[in-house]
């Protein structure tokens, strides 16, 4: 089974938020798809107290987790959000196929 990395914009949402998000984007990728998606899990809910910045520390370890993503699914928003953004180069330059929510409707220039 192939697995999915879902990048989405986070800052002010829930936990809950991001899980119901991310189940409706797995659909979402698995219709586009035509198979059935294994979902990273991407919920990071401790980071190191001693970390200088916790965001950057968050940021790797994203990329770490999407570094086994058979397939990368960009959520509304993630334009604007400086992780989904890296996230998106990440995953162009290294060649993991890339799905965006809303490729069109969603761009701000």
């Amino acid at each position: 089974m192939k697995k999915l990395f879902i990048s989405l914009p986070m800052a002010g949402l829930t936990t809950e938020e991001i899980r119901n998000q991310m189940a409706e984007y797995k659909e979402n990728a698995e219709r586009i798809m035509g198979e059935k998606l294994e979902l990273i899990d991407t919920i990071i809910t401790e980071a190191p107290d001693d970390i200088k910045d916790q965001n950057v520390w968050c940021l790797g370890k994203f990329i770490m987790m999407m570094a086994d993503a058979d397939v990368v699914y960009f959520g509304r928003g993630w334009r604007s959000a400086r992780d989904c953004i890296v996230e998106y180069e990440v995953a162009h330059r290294y060649k993991i196929l890339r799905i965006e929510d809303a490729p069109y409707w969603d761009r701000q220039y």
